[in-house]
């Protein structure tokens, strides 16, 4: 547990991710789910949602899987070592793009996708989430409050394609997608209008600013 501290849930972790992406000119889709909703002989869908989507002013995709701490007996219980890595490794092959009802792409569209955790401070960090993850292709990134002296203690970034904020560090940085289909890339890029209900003017994203806002105020 983490009594005392700054509880950092889902929703907030969420919230500064899609600010800062919205801040360097990128498209932010939260909660991707499908868009069988649109009348067109072509779908996509992801199993699970895909938390954060982002697609960046020169064309990179980036997938985001977001885990917060959650509140218990009046205390913060911290996000566990290992939780949300499967939805992340998921992702690298969404999303399903499917044109009259067959699969039409042999991979997924992302070119990167991290694990992004929530918590309290750098020092409360596992470092069995870095031994882990870095077997993978996904990266891993943690978020702090605004008040948590990232600033000092968090591991500086290591990247260039890592989003750059003193409440976040890149713990592990991301390897290209091993399961990217360039196809399933192109055709996401091509038709983005139909991502638009997961857009920063969607219900989802009206929840994340309200969690987000509470947590981080003015710093992003």
């Amino acid at each position: 547990m983490e009594p005392g501290r700054v509880l950092i849930a889902e929703d907030a972790v969420l919230y500064l991710l899609s600010r800062l992406a919205t801040k360097r000119g990128s498209k932010v889709f939260v909660k991707v789910a499908n868009n069988f909703s649109l009348d067109r002989d072509w779908h996509f869908w992801c199993a699970p949602d895909v938390d954060l989507l982002e697609v960046r002013a020169d064309k990179t995709v980036i997938a985001y899987e977001a885990k917060g701490q959650r509140r218990r007996r009046g205390d913060i219980e911290p996000v566990g070592v290992l939780e949300g890595l499967g939805q992340a490794l998921t992702y690298l092959d969404l999303p399903v793009i499917t044109v009259s009802g067959v699969r039409t792409f042999d991979g997924g569209a992302p070119d990167f996708a991290y694990l992004v955790h929530g918590s309290s401070s750098p020092e409360l960090l596992d470092a069995r989430k870095k031994r882990v993850v870095d077997l993978t292709p996904v990266g891993f990134l943690a978020a702090f409050p605004s008040d948590g002296g990232v600033d000092s203690q968090a591991p500086s970034t290591a990247s260039p394609i890592a989003p750059q904020h003193r409440c976040l560090a890149e713990i592990v940085p991301p390897k290209p997608n091993p399961l990217q289909d360039p196809r399933a890339k192109a055709f996401l890029l091509e038709h983005l209008s139909s991502l638009e209900m997961f857009g920063e003017k969607g219900r989802s994203y009206r929840r994340i600013e309200i969690a987000g806002r509470a947590v981080f105020g003015v710093a992003v």
